[in-house]
């Protein structure tokens, strides 16, 4: 019996020091480490966002911890990207057994973001789901591919990955778009691209040996229709990553109808133009620095 109670009084005092440590963590000094960690890429590479900011970083449930009103800029100037609240959980059995793992879930522009991942130094398990997030309220989008996106996008992916090894990467990813438009004021190589329904889609990719196939995915929409096709072949980081593909867009002739202006910017790529109507594009390189040539079918 006596070895019971001194069992008792060790897990009691076991528990009320994690308790203690718990609520008495300095999280507001573990939040601006964070964000200066965050911020700060290994030697030799650009950091990814220019500033990092967070109201307050607190405990959320036992393993996780909840961040409030965090804001990224990505580059001098540029609008801040703000999450109202994020939530993240380690899984400790991971770290126990020396990996690494965690959750994390957030909302942002009218839609959420729920990611889990396992992994070590050679290879990462991940399950993510983007649901009904709205493009044209993701501050510097627009900056950052050229053109003012609107309309919905949801993703679900299943994935292995290899970290140090990308031909080991296998899994799925799956996209959907609804209602996506080019909106007022977009350009493209300089020229301004009027405003363009492109429309709904279903993309179910597959990834394999590190290369991710697009099998003639197409996009349908009221102003015109698209078609890709081809591969990526995943490197690590993901930017290195290089393209084999192909970009087929046709716009409808009602759409050329209301814009003359488009009929004017085709004719200076009739080189691109097939006998079904599609201009043609090769898309190869790296994706940080793609090449675009015209392509006939």
């Amino acid at each position: 019996m006596n070895l019971v109670r001194y069992l008792g009084y060790g897990l009691y005092f076991f528990v009320s020091f994690l308790i203690g440590v718990y609520l008495t963590f300095p999280w507001n000094a573990v939040k601006d480490r964070l964000l200066d960690l965050a911020k700060s890429p290994g030697k030799g590479e650009a950091p990814l966002v220019a500033e990092l900011e967070a109201e307050s970083l607190e405990p959320h449930w036992f393993t996780g911890a909840k961040v409030t009103n965090l804001k990224v800029t990505m580059a001098a100037g540029d609008e801040p990207i703000v999450v109202p609240e994020l939530t993240a959980r380690a899984h400790v059995l991971q770290f126990l057994t020396g990996g690494w793992g965690g959750s994390i879930a957030l909302p942002i522009a009218q839609g959420t973001i729920e990611a889990e991942a396992d992994g070590n130094a050679e290879a990462l398990t991940l399950d993510a789901q983007i649901s009904g997030v709205e493009l044209s309220l993701i501050p510097g989008l627009a900056g950052a591919i050229g053109l003012p996106l609107g309309g919905k996008l949801s993703a679900d992916a299943d994935l292995a990955m290899g970290l140090k090894d990308a031909s080991k990467t296998e899994g799925t990813l799956e996209l959907k778009g609804a209602g996506l438009e080019i909106l007022k004021g977009g350009k493209m190589a300089g020229f301004p691209v009027p405003e363009l329904l492109i429309g709904d889609f279903e993309w179910k990719i597959p990834i394999a040996k590190g290369k991710a196939k697009f099998d003639k995915q197409k996009v349908s929409g009221e102003n015109l229709e698209l078609v890709v096709d081809g591969e990526i072949n995943l490197l690590s980081p993901f930017a290195r990553s290089t393209a084999n593909l192909t970009l087929s867009f046709k716009p409808t002739d009602a759409f050329l109808k209301k814009e003359p202006i488009l009929n004017a910017l085709l004719a200076n790529i009739q080189s691109a133009k097939g006998a079904d109507g599609f201009y043609t594009y090769a898309m190869v390189g790296s994706l940080k620095h793609p090449r675009f040539s015209p392509r006939r079918k």
